[in-house]
């Protein structure tokens, strides 16, 4: 996929290029010129891929950053 945008493949289908603006209680806010600033929740998302390197906060407080690829039974971070 190309890495201007950040993308969202919904379990519908659709696939939405835009900015991810946080990731939390289960949801992704993205902000698309085809949808505007939308709330996604997790289970209706197949994949989500980051154009840019984004850091991940467990919640034992461990961070870890690179690229994420988020399958719906996977989570991927490609460090640098």
């Amino acid at each position: 996929m190309p890495e201007k945008f950040d993308w969202l493949l919904v379990k519908k289908g659709e696939l939405l290029g835009g900015d991810i603006i946080a990731m939390y209680d289960d949801k992704v806010e993205f902000d698309s010129d085809e949808v505007g600033i939308h709330k996604v929740k997790m289970k209706d998302i197949k994949e989500l891929r980051t154009k840019d390197i984004m850091q991940l906060r467990f919640l034992d407080g461990t961070i870890i950053e690179g690229h994420i690829i988020i399958t719906e039974d996977s989570v991927y971070v490609m460090e640098n």
